[in-house]
């Protein structure tokens, strides 16, 4: 209901409110096979406990393969922290080296996955580092652990910030599938160029390390987004909280929104507008399939304190304007 990325399940199709979730699966149509990403983006929403039984029940029923985008796997968090005070953020910022992560031994490397050393473990999905806070939620059971027909799609590009070297892998149970797989990707690409390869399996050795550098920043962020909400409260609010991931919808309030041909607030005409005063680009809802209220806004970036500032800025010129 809504735009909040709610997940709704019914025999013969599987639908979601909000993107990022598995497409229509009917009974009544031949080879059909939902895909989803989890979480979602946006609104980073996530699919938990039972949805995730439900959807595997419906797809084991109708004999469907399940192919889950899991990039973002390993970044669930538990949203907005109820304190999103600058005290409260100090000890993630402190960690985080102030602006530029810095952890120890790590070597200063654009990598993603590849196939391991021998030695080295690599499982669907590389473990959490180190103890997590109480309230992180858990891990996302990944496709191909919880269904004997599903097709987990992973990497580093998103869950450490490590895309240059375009390196990812397939996990499936299913071997006739994975040969298959395998047999076509040779028609695309034989092998990944061999120092992309060195560098990824250095990127899995750390990776304990690159995660927690993600989470985070994740979190140093998070506070921020709560911070500039709570300062424009009645202006801005989050369309939902987010589960996972980097992304989140910020709805546009109706003081602020630019008005569309229609008359009603419109995200689209508010994003042109903003781009143009503030140099800021936030893509809106619309381009997603949902109303046209809100903004797609990253908590992913290091930068995204100082451009939530500008924005800020904004919001405060605009509403002394209105207010003369």
């Amino acid at each position: 209901e809504g735009d909040e990325g709610r997940h709704c399940l019914r025999e013969g199709a599987f639908h979601t409110s909000g993107p990022g979730g598995p497409g229509m699966l009917h009974s009544g149509a031949a080879e059909t096979h939902p895909a989803t990403r989890r979480p979602g983006v946006p609104p980073s929403a996530a699919l938990q406990g039972g949805a995730v039984e439900s959807v595997v029940g419906v797809c084991r029923r109708h004999g469907a393969y399940l192919f889950v985008d899991e990039m973002y796997r390993g970044l669930e968090h538990a949203g907005v922290p109820a304190s999103t005070t600058a005290a409260a953020a100090a000890p993630a910022a402190a960690l985080l080296g102030g602006v530029v992560p810095k952890m120890p031994d790590v070597p200063s490397v654009q990598a993603s996955i590849c196939p391991p050393e021998p030695g080295v473990e690599a499982p669907p999905h590389a473990p959490a580092a180190g103890r997590k806070p109480a309230d992180t939620p858990p891990r996302l059971r990944a496709a191909c652990d919880a269904y004997e027909r599903g097709v987990s799609l992973c990497g580093l590009s998103k869950t450490v910030g490590l895309p240059g070297l375009r390196i990812g892998w397939l996990a499936m149970r299913d071997a006739p599938l994975l040969a298959r797989v395998a047999e076509l990707k040779d028609y695309v690409s034989v092998c990944p160029p061999a120092p992309s390869e060195a560098l990824a399996r250095i990127a899995l050795r750390h990776y304990p390390q690159l995660l927690q550098r993600s989470s985070l920043l994740l979190r140093h962020n998070l506070a921020a987004v709560g911070r500039f909400v709570q300062r424009h409260a009645g202006e801005v609010t989050l369309v939902s909280e987010p589960q996972g991931g980097t992304f989140c919808l910020v709805r546009i309030g109706r003081e602020r929104g630019r008005r569309g041909h229609t008359g009603e607030v419109s995200a689209s005409a508010y994003a042109d507008a903003l781009r143009s005063r503030a140099r800021l680009m936030l893509l809106p809802s619309a381009l997603f399939g949902l109303r046209d209220d809100a903004l797609r806004l990253t908590y992913g970036r290091l930068s995204t304190p100082a451009l939530l500032a500008r924005w800020s800025s904004d919001l405060d010129q605009q509403k002394s304007s209105c207010d003369e």
